[in-house]
């Protein structure tokens, strides 16, 4: 969970989807606090050919928290939940 830069991020690896993905909505609660330290949605960059395979969130403030990752396509159909525990 480190971006090139020494920061905290996310990584998302693209999911698959013959309906194309088109954003992710990604949650980060800090654990030790409960507090909500990212809620967002992420676009997908299908725009881009070809698709990156994985998309960096920033991640600030949190040193221990869990990340929840959802796909969304381009007709609102969702995945099932992706959940990440992080920490020292």
């Amino acid at each position: 969970m480190h971006d090139a830069k020494g920061g905290t991020a996310l990584s998302i690896t693209q999911a698959e989807d013959d309906q194309m993905v088109h954003h992710y909505n990604v949650d980060i609660t800090d654990a030790s606090t409960g507090a909500s330290v990212v809620s967002s949605k992420a676009l997908a960059d299908f725009y881009f050919m070809p698709r990156p395979n994985t998309l960096a969130i920033p991640v600030t403030g949190a040193v221990e928290g869990v990340a929840r990752v959802v796909a969304v396509d381009v007709y609102g159909n969702v995945s099932p939940a992706a959940s990440l525990t992080f920490g020292k």
